[in-house]
């Protein structure tokens, strides 16, 4: 028996969070009768229309109602776990001109591969864009250092206050 395949030209668009989603989720998704005329093609080889075409079949073998073939799609959209961060700063104060040393932990539950960056108000890092380093102080006051972590998708954050004295 030779069955002939109805093509549509279709285009679906999912809604899934962009980011830090539960890890995936499952969507059955069914096409149909679209209402649109949309080019036939035959399993056979031969041309649409040919006298040898069956009626438009489902991959089982069947037709519903319509004739036109209903086939359920499931999808699996998987999606990304945001990565977590700590951070410390030791000691927690010091003289302008004077270092702090810091160091953040970041993990990702996806195993993916983590890239760091410390910012500030003012002051200086010594490797801003490492895990570990040295911050040093240039303004008297509470500063504010932030690490941000980011697996490529997504990203967290941690914050560290640190205060520089004027003083030695």
């Amino acid at each position: 028996m030779t069955r002939r395949l109805l093509i549509f030209a279709s285009t679906f668009v999912l809604a899934v969070p962009a980011a830090c989603s539960d890890g995936g989720s499952t969507i059955l998704v069914t096409t149909g009768d679209s209402g649109v005329d949309a080019p036939e093609a035959d399993v056979d080889g031969g041309p649409a229309g040919d006298g040898r075409d069956a009626p438009d079949a489902t991959p089982d073998g069947t037709t519903d109602a319509t004739g036109d073939a209903g086939v359920p799609v499931s999808i699996k959209v998987t999606g990304d776990h945001c990565p977590t961060v700590g951070a410390a700063a030791s000691p927690q104060s010091a003289a302008i001109g004077r270092t702090i040393s810091i160091s953040a932990e970041g993990q990702d539950q996806d195993g993916d591969v983590l890239s760091f960056h410390w910012s500030a108000s003012s002051g200086t890092f010594s490797a801003p864009d490492a895990r570990m380093g040295q911050y040093t102080c240039e303004a008297a006051g509470e500063q504010i250092l932030t690490i941000a972590v980011s697996d490529g998708r997504c990203s967290a954050e941690s914050v560290v206050p640190v205060t520089c004295a004027a003083g030695p």
